[in-house]
């Protein structure tokens, strides 16, 4: 086994947010309805105060378990400070906490190494310290998984993982740690140890001001696959945007060497106060689901298309946030006026999953987008039963069938001289279109395919 940081598309038991609450209601009775949800409280009277909004608004009260921790003016951000899913090298999961004293930072483009606190003050490492931080292990120890302290910062919205080996942040990453005192070459080194994720690329800041985080500019969706934001040709941050694309991230490989498939995501305007665009790729993928922010203006429409085409067989759930239908909503917190969705926090910044400890890992490396005709063609499956309770064998297939065709053909993986590898083949006559899955059981009840919605998403492959 290989120690990793979970993906975030990877098998989740629940998802983590904060009360008193920044999402809207609607958002949150759905977390209710389809997951179990870890509300954090502050103490017995903001739990009351919970469970009497919650029930009015019909949220499942049986799916919440209320933990207990102090809080900061960070709080309802669970993605920046919340504990990471790492296993180790033997099969067991524990949940890391980063280093969070300093808060989150806003940065200028211009000048990257000078940081500021949400009140565009100085922010120093003495500044001030953060409930968050000692939030951490409380709530690890009431989700009931074991904790491990990181000692440097990993800012959560900062950090997309792609589950094996690759983890992608901005450049703010490494200011927040120089300022600690702690080299580049010191934080790479304590990343790849603590885990395991040895490929780290860093990329320049897109924006003007401000937090910097790259899921506000891009989101791994799946272990090749990249969805990038694309403002409009008319705003100033057109070519940034797009030079950062062709000069950073398209030169980044996947884990199998390969350069990643791009999505693009349109963004645009959304306040008519300022050119602040829309932040529809800091949406959050939970199991077979994506939650993305709408703004109230017809661009939401043309997103949810985009994540369609991009998550293809995933449910995609929009939701709006306007202040003035959340009575017990937290308002006007960061400065925001009609809607409660920024253009550097929004879906993603609030909502953090909670990984499944037993969890049916599968990684397909999948084929090329064509591929020559009447050959045997291997696809190499990495298959790890966290369980530890065992793979079911005769489980363990490949599906297949030409695009239009009803039935499915199937074919049982093949073992390796690796444990956790399986190989499964295909061929084709030219012309073809093939598309395929892989799907596996462990003896502890869980069944997962991939891609994780199959068969309404799958793979494709075209023979010549």
């Amino acid at each position: 086994m290989k120690k990793r940081l979970a993906a975030e598309w990877e098998p989740i038991k629940g998802v983590m947010i904060a009360w008193p609450a920044f999402l809207p209601h609607a958002y949150i009775v759905d977390l209710t309805q389809n997951y179990h949800v870890y509300l954090c409280v502050p103490d017995q009277r903001e739990e009351d105060n919970a469970r009497k909004h919650l029930a009015q608004w019909g949220a499942n009260i049986h799916n919440i378990t209320f933990c207990h921790s102090p809080q900061g003016f960070d709080t309802p951000w669970v993605r920046d400070w919340g504990m990471h899913p790492v296993f180790d090298e033997f099969g067991n999961f524990h949940l890391a906490g980063a280093e969070y004293q300093m808060s989150t930072p806003f940065v200028a483009y211009e000048n990257p190494e000078v940081m500021f606190d949400w009140q565009n003050q100085p922010l120093s490492p003495t500044s001030y310290e953060q409930e968050e931080d000692k939030a951490q292990p409380m709530i690890a120890e009431q989700i009931g998984q074991p904790f491990e302290k990181l000692p440097y910062a990993l800012t959560g919205g900062n950090i997309m993982s792609d589950g094996f080996n690759k983890m992608m942040s901005m450049q703010v990453i490494l200011t927040e740690n120089r300022a600690k005192g702690i080299s580049d070459e010191q934080f790479y080194a304590g990343v790849a140890r603590d885990t395991g994720m040895g490929d780290y690329s860093v990329f320049s800041n897109f924006g003007d001001y401000g937090l910097q985080h790259i899921d506000c500019y891009l989101k791994i969706i799946d272990e090749e696959t990249l969805l990038v934001s694309r403002p409009p040709k008319n705003h100033k941050l057109y070519q940034r945007y797009e030079d950062l694309l062709d000069k950073e991230i398209r030169k980044s490989r996947t884990r199998y060497g390969r350069p990643f498939k791009i999505f693009r995501m349109d963004i645009v305007p959304f306040n008519e106060e300022n050119d602040d665009l829309t932040a529809y790729v800091n949406s959050v993928i939970l199991n077979k689901s994506v939650y993305v922010p709408m703004y109230g203006i017809s661009q939401d429409k043309i997103a949810l298309q985009q994540w369609q085409e991009a998550l293809t067989g995933y449910e995609i759930k929009g939701f709006e946030f306007e202040f003035a239908k959340e009575p017990a909503i937290i308002e006007n917190r960061t400065g925001y006026t009609r809607t409660g969705w920024g253009t550097e926090d929004v879906a993603h910044c609030r909502t953090r999953a909670i990984w499944d400890e037993n969890m049916l890992y599968i990684a397909v490396r999948r084929l090329e987008k064509e591929e020559p005709a009447n050959q045997v063609l291997d696809i190499p499956v990495n298959i790890v039963d966290y369980s530890k309770a065992g793979l079911i064998e005769e489980s363990l297939k490949l599906y297949y069938r030409n695009v239009g065709a009803m039935e499915w053909n199937c074919h049982p993986l093949e073992a390796t001289n690796d444990r956790e590898l399986f190989l499964g083949s295909l061929t084709g006559k030219p012309g073809d279109t093939i598309e395929y899955y892989v799907a596996a059981e462990s003896k502890s009840g869980r069944k997962e395919t991939m891609p994780r919605v199959a068969p309404k998403g799958t793979y494709k492959v075209h023979m010549k």
